[in-house]
């Protein structure tokens, strides 16, 4: 069996794979990489996806679902998009994904170009290279065993970590507060001071 990497290097190593994790949710130009929406929540044309059980789940559960479904997207070089969930209060945020919590996990938008998008002046909309070429749709993934060696391998990691590590690093990721979040955390702290 392979010798456990040490702290030091589980700090260093925790560092790379976010730098992977951006380099893949970041990229230069969108048009270059697939974008991926679960098969959960509701569609672009404002309907759920058929066999949609995702609002039937607490938050928890989908928060937990966020996690694999973005392994899985970066197991495949793939942009990973927040699904809408009914835990966002459309009155507040219009969109009802996790954005409305979390910072926005990509640069890119969840719709793929368009002959209007790839035509628009930079002043009039996002630059076309926002745009995916295309957006593909995942199931809603639940409880696989990670690729340890595999995600290693592709963030350029010197160990392999046991599994809480990985899904440790994809929620660092995911679950970063939002702006709005960020400054409710920093009012509710200066309220329980007093």
């Amino acid at each position: 069996p392979p010798k456990m990497p040490t702290a030091d290097i589980e700090a260093l190593d925790a560092m790379r794979f976010q730098k992977f994790i951006r380099r893949t949710q970041f990229p230069h130009d969108c048009r270059a990489q697939p974008g991926v929406l679960t098969r959960a929540g509701v569609q672009s044309d404002g309907k759920h996806f058929p066999g949609d059980y995702f609002y039937g789940l607490g938050l928890g559960s989908q928060m937990a679902s966020l996690k694999f479904n973005l392994a899985h997207a970066l197991l495949k070089g793939r942009t990973y998009h927040f699904p809408t969930t009914h835990y966002a209060n459309p009155a507040r945020c219009p969109s009802q994904t996790f954005d409305c919590y979390f910072a926005a996990p990509t640069n890119c938008s969840r719709t793929r170009a368009t002959a209007a998008s790839a035509s628009s002046s930079a002043a009039a909309s996002p630059s076309p290279r926002s745009f995916h070429r295309t957006i593909e749709t995942a199931p809603l993934l639940w409880c696989f065993e990670l690729p340890r060696r595999r995600l290693s391998r592709l963030a350029g990691l010197q160990g392999v970590h046991n599994e809480a590590w990985y899904h440790g690093q994809l929620a660092t990721f995911l679950f970063r507060a939002n702006e709005e979040m960020a400054a409710f955390r920093l009012e509710a702290l200066r309220s329980f001071a007093y």
